[in-house]
């Protein structure tokens, strides 16, 4: 897991100088979302509430505050650390709660335009997305196996420091760029 720096200006950012490593697992097998990333959100929630102060040649101690503006990940990996349903599941999508059609023939769910205009999908507010939050909990306290509460299927870490719905940004590469490559 990998960040950067957002007032270092593009394209030196993504420069693997100026990337920091936050963690790495290497295993035959891959880690929960919550394993992967729960030592890390408690760090970063430390950090954004105390900030850091950095020592700077001939200046001194200088205090930073941090935040996090977004997390990026392909769409397997985005599905891991958000907790919720990929782009082939019902409520794929992470803006709104657009349930999508099941096709028993070859198994998978799409999202048509037409319907999507025609049900008029609400937005996820902060208020509803903590209500599915609370009720995925619920479910899981219960002992519920295959949750999917609009989308959400557990609990990520990165609840407690972004809004995933707004914060947790799509895969540019994989929606856009792959796609145009199965058309063309």
């Amino acid at each position: 897991v990998l960040a950067y720096i957002i007032e270092i200006p593009k394209p030196f950012r993504e420069n693997e100088q100026n990337s920091i490593l936050l963690t790495l697992w290497h295993s035959p097998r891959p880690p929960t979302g919550h394993i992967l990333l729960a030592k890390i959100t408690q760090d970063l929630c430390y950090l954004i509430e105390h900030g850091i102060s950095i020592y700077i040649n001939d200046i001194g101690y200088i205090h930073f505050d941090v935040y996090v503006q977004a997390v990026c990940a392909d769409g397997p990996g985005q599905s891991k650390v958000t907790e919720m349903t990929s782009y082939n599941g019902y409520f794929a999508c992470r803006v709104c709660e657009f349930r999508g059609t099941y096709e028993a023939r070859d198994g998978t769910c799409s999202y048509s335009w037409s319907s999507y205009i025609r049900t008029r999908p609400p937005f996820r507010t902060k208020d509803r997305f903590e209500s599915c939050l609370k009720e995925v909990e619920r479910l899981k306290t219960r002992g519920s196996q295959d949750i999917n509460v609009f989308g959400l299927k557990g609990i990520s870490p990165l609840n407690e420091i972004i809004f995933i719905p707004n914060q947790a940004v799509y895969d540019y590469f994989h929606l856009s760029l792959e796609v145009s490559s199965f058309i063309s």
